[in-house]
């Protein structure tokens, strides 16, 4: 590269606003490409019912990981800036992408209730196939009310929340990995619901470590969204003790007797049986691959019910190695991996609930000294500085406060 001229400008204003080393436009030009290259190659040339799909997720998550471990060292505030700018043009860009049912049947859920509907018990015609339920939690009707027209749109804000969360707490690897995997790309866009329960999630498991009574209320909250958050309850309650147990039970109380007593328990159980046996697709669990790879029929009722038991076990295996957040953190991850993808049917769009919580422990996980890049005033530090004195990180609730550097 020439050492005069605007690129060679360009080149050096950008390497003065990195963590160390160089991170000049180099390293702008592999972000680019890798944002320009990943989605197009899952997203236009693998066919959305193609069983290598789900598992061409993997390694795109992978390529993706492997570039923003490279770029860790080396990303400033300029690289992060634009990588945000980007993924938020790439996620707004796909707009009119529609593979899930997820919006639509919702939608239909929430004109069937302001219509004095029960919005559970029965199919919609809007769902591929027709005849789905709504399986949700009743959080949800009430989440996407303000834009029932099209639910799309609160997820691409879920998304840009997070994302601008990420950037601003200037953890680069995470924020790269959200940023550059092209399955978290497809999510935000596709009609499902998965990055706004991923953002509840994510809420949730920050706000424990300061306040455990402030994690049960957000927990019970995400759980009230969609039923599968409950997989960090059993180890958070573990660590929690009794205060987080209460805070949850009295708030899931609050969140779900109204609809109990207005729609009644046995619609939504029907509903949620219906969700599981409803939908003939091509999935990322493991009695259906099975099935597609070997031609061999499996019993999905049976795989449905090996996933629970499975899921049950993981959750007790998993609750003597609690003893941190990041413990609580870990446990609801394996025990969310085995419950959903050891069934029959699953959807690969449930990795967009677990990303922003791995995303967020992502650079603690793979840098032995992960940076952080600052930016000008340094937001994220004063926040931090703030909520420290109010209330300071506890890893040790039961045994009483124990104050942290926050992380």
């Amino acid at each position: 590269m020439s050492t005069s001229g605007p690129l060679a400008r360009l080149d050096s204003w950008l390497a003065r606003s990195a963590v160390r080393g160089r991170g000049g436009l180099a390293w702008l030009v592999i972000v680019l490409v890798g944002l320009l290259v990943l989605p197009g190659i899952l997203i236009v040339f693998v066919p959305v019912q193609s069983p290598l799909r789900p598992i061409l997720y993997l390694p795109g998550l992978l390529v993706a990981l492997a570039l923003s471990v490279g770029l860790g060292a080396r990303t400033g505030r300029w690289t992060l800036l634009l990588v945000l700018l980007a993924a938020l043009a790439f996620r707004f860009a796909g707009a009119g992408v529609q593979y899930s049912d997820v919006g639509m049947v919702t939608s239909a859920a929430i004109e069937r209730a302001l219509q004095g509907l029960n919005p559970y018990g029965v199919g919609y015609h809007v769902s591929t196939p027709p005849g789905a339920p709504f399986p949700y939690g009743p959080l949800a009707l009430a989440w996407y009310l303000p834009f029932r027209f099209d639910p799309r749109i609160v997820e691409y804000l879920a998304a840009a929340g997070i994302l601008g969360a990420l950037a601003l707490r200037g953890r680069p690897v995470g924020f790269l990995v959200y940023a550059l995997s092209p399955a978290l790309i497809l999510t935000t866009i596709d009609g499902s619901n998965d990055t706004s329960a991923g953002l509840l999630i994510l809420v949730a498991l920050v706000a424990m470590r300061r306040s455990v009574v402030l994690g049960g209320i957000a927990l019970a909250v995400a759980v009230a969204f969609k039923l599968y958050a409950a997989a960090w309850v059993p180890a958070f309650v573990l660590w929690a003790g009794g205060a987080g147990l209460a805070a949850l039970a009295a708030s899931s109380a609050v969140l779900w007797l109204p609809a109990l007593l207005a729609w009644g328990i046995g619609p939504i159980a029907d509903s949620l049986r219906i969700a599981q046996v409803i939908h003939e697709g091509v999935s990322g669990a493991t009695g259906r691959m099975l099935q597609d790879l070997t031609g061999v029929p499996m019993d999905q009722e049976g795989w449905d019910r090996l996933k629970l038991v499975l899921g049950g076990i993981t959750a007790v295996a998993t609750l003597p190695l609690v003893r941190s957040s990041r413990s609580v953190v870990l446990a609801g991850v394996a025990v969310f991996v085995v419950t959903l993808y050891t069934g029959y049917w699953s959807s690969t769009s449930y990795v967009a609930a677990l990303a922003p919580v791995v995303c967020w422990y992502l650079d603690g996980w793979t840098l032995r000294a992960p940076a952080r890049v600052t930016w000008p005033g340094d937001p994220a530090g004063k926040v931090a500085g703030w909520l420290d004195a109010r209330w300071p990180v506890c890893e040790e609730p039961r045994a009483g406060r124990r104050p942290l550097p926050a992380v």
